[in-house]
């Protein structure tokens, strides 16, 4: 068997490195503190979205390129080879379940922001006192009205603890059995009433959130999938 790339993969492979060195130029030295990583990151993940390269996996009708397996895994090689984050929980997580659960209108709001890096996602599934078992979580939503009123709290959240907006799960039937009555939420964190994220530090000298939600009114139009079905 021949496990050699093919012509046009390897084509790719120059291109992409080409590009990667001269970009590399401006990189953080080794003692660069965990802001300036982070606005690096950013900065990154942004001119690979203008290149059309962080959603390559996507399909087209979706902003993607509807990269072969074999494109994504050079384009995958040679981003782990320099230590640079090509993706994010919105590109890995969000996106796919909004193209699968999400409404029209969940689509068209959120699919072009994700691919083209303007949103900060964090992801809202563990608590202080749930975490393994994440079915016994208890954020809760309260429906009021067009809303959800979110009370509780996320820890250990991705994406530094400085992200815009948390995909999350909260409890919207207490009565039901601990892995029903869970729903899917698009929460907006910054500039939300209600919402303070407290940064914790960790040994690799970089942070992660705690979320605290103290009656966060999240539009009903941001539940994802079914209501009471966000665990499945």
């Amino acid at each position: 068997m021949n496990f050699k790339f093919s012509e046009s993969e390897e084509t790719f492979r120059e291109e992409l490195k080409t590009w990667l060195n001269a970009e590399l130029a401006n990189q953080p030295g080794e003692n660069s503190n965990p802001d300036s990583d982070w606005e690096f990151n950013l900065t990154m993940r942004r001119k690979l979205a203008e290149k059309g390269w962080l959603t390559m996996a996507w399909p087209e009708e979706y902003g993607g390129q509807a990269a072969s397996h074999m494109r994504q895994v050079v384009f995958n090689e040679e981003m782990a080879y320099r230590g640079i984050p090509a993706g994010d929980a919105g590109i890995r997580m969000v996106g796919p379940i909004l193209m699968l659960y999400g409404t029209d209108d969940q689509k068209r709001e959120f699919l072009p922001k994700i691919a083209g890096a303007e949103i900060n996602w964090s992801q809202g599934y563990s608590e202080p006192d749930s975490g393994s078992d994440l079915a016994s979580l208890q954020t809760r939503a309260v429906e009021d009205g067009d809303d959800f009123v979110v009370t509780g709290s996320k820890i250990w959240n991705s994406a530094h603890a400085d992200s815009d907006w948390m995909f999350m799960l909260a409890r919207t039937d207490p009565d039901a059995p601990k892995h029903r009555g869970i729903s899917f939420l698009l929460t907006e964190l910054d500039g939300t009433d209600g919402v303070t994220v407290e940064k914790i530090p960790m040994m690799w000298d970089a942070y992660r959130g705690l979320v605290t939600f103290d009656n966060v009114r999240v539009p009903k139009k941001n539940l994802v999938g079914e209501q009471d079905r966000g665990w499945y």
